[in-house]
């Protein structure tokens, strides 16, 4: 998976991630050109799975992410990177998570971040 591909915007090419491992992670270099005024996220496809790596920051008159994740959410497979704006929906779930109640959501924890929404702890699923 390492190497160097295009981020996408409705179809034209915005800008390029660098993907390069490290141990048990993939660094990702984003760099991409915005002409929205909205916040937007750079997602990866990936086989099966959509992840989303993060919001890019103005650096410049460019924007920029640098992130790492752990390889194993990775399927085998070439990866296609796109802008996905907040219009777009992004598909994620909060589970509040309660002491001495059972948890059902196990197989999903590695999708998962840790929230607190309105007082409450949980976790958001993204899928």
């Amino acid at each position: 998976m390492e190497g160097t591909y295009n981020i996408d915007c409705g179809g034209k090419k915005v800008g390029t991630a660098v993907i390069s491992r490290e141990g048990l992670y993939y660094r990702f270099d984003c760099n991409c050109q915005l002409e929205r005024k909205e916040v937007c996220k750079i997602c990866v496809v990936c086989g099966d799975k959509r992840i989303v790596l993060g919001t890019p920051i103005p650096e410049g008159q460019i924007f920029q992410l640098r992130t790492k994740l752990p390889v194993k959410r990775f399927s085998i497979g070439k990866p296609r990177f796109y802008i996905a704006g907040s219009k777009e929906e992004i598909s994620e779930e909060f589970i509040s998570v309660q002491p001495n109640a059972p948890f059902l959501h196990l197989k999903e924890l590695k999708n998962a971040v840790f929230q607190v929404r309105d007082g409450e702890s949980g976790i958001v699923i993204r899928k």
